[in-house]
């Protein structure tokens, strides 16, 4: 079922396949368990520049 093409579209951006937005998705629509917070001692992902 989670690959069903509903499922892939309706967390799909139109550009990337965004596996972790999915995953995330999966975690709290479907198994009820939002993902917890990243450790504090985590620095935050720089900015896609790529597609500037």
């Amino acid at each position: 079922i989670l690959t069903m093409p509903a499922v892939m579209t309706a967390t799909a951006n139109g550009v990337d396949t965004s596996p972790i937005v999915r995953g995330v998705w999966l975690l709290e629509n479907i198994l009820g368990t939002p993902p917890s917070p990243p450790p504090p001692d985590v620095e935050p992902l720089s900015p896609d520049l790529s597609k500037a």
